[in-house]
């Protein structure tokens, strides 16, 4: 069974669809946003994942990065920001369905439509060490949501 190895392609940087953005936490956002200030560049993101508390203050957990073709930190097919990209970044070609908590593999990657017959959920974890981030993002969402649900908050899903 074939390990998964990034091919450099740089399909998972480009976007032609806002549904193939990357969803990013609230400080992933904040980081992102400084990383591209020092560029000179702006960035686009819509909030994705909020709650409104019950005193009505509302604060967004994930954000949609909405990115419009390649990447602003794309050089090439080096990811210029490599050591601080979002985890939705890390853990690509797998994506995690929010609010679904559903684990699927991206068909954008080269990898995984070269080797999909060899794929199946079961042998994820020996395919893709990726897998564990994935285990811990869908933690951090689920852990999040009952959070929301104890306090009695709106959680609100924009898509």
């Amino acid at each position: 069974m074939k390990k998964f190895v990034c091919k450099r392609c740089e399909d998972c940087c480009i976007f032609k669809e806002e549904e193939e953005a990357p969803l990013v936490f609230y400080w992933e956002k904040e980081r992102l946003e400084e990383l591209a200030l020092k560029r000179g560049s702006s960035l686009s993101f819509k909030e994705y994942l909020a709650v409104i508390e019950s005193n009505g203050d509302r604060f967004t957990y994930i954000y949609k990065w909405i990115i419009d073709g390649k990447c602003v930190f794309l050089e090439g097919n080096r990811c210029t920001i490599h050591e601080e990209k979002p985890i939705s970044c890390k853990m690509f070609p797998i994506i995690i369905e929010v609010p679904g908590n559903r684990m699927y593999l991206s068909l954008r990657c080269n990898w995984v439509r070269e080797n999909a017959e060899q794929i199946n959920p079961s042998n994820f974890p020996q395919i893709f060490d990726e897998f564990k981030i994935a285990v811990k993002v869908m933690g951090m969402i689920t852990e999040f949501l009952k959070i929301a649900s104890e306090n009695a908050w709106k959680v609100e899903i924009i898509r």
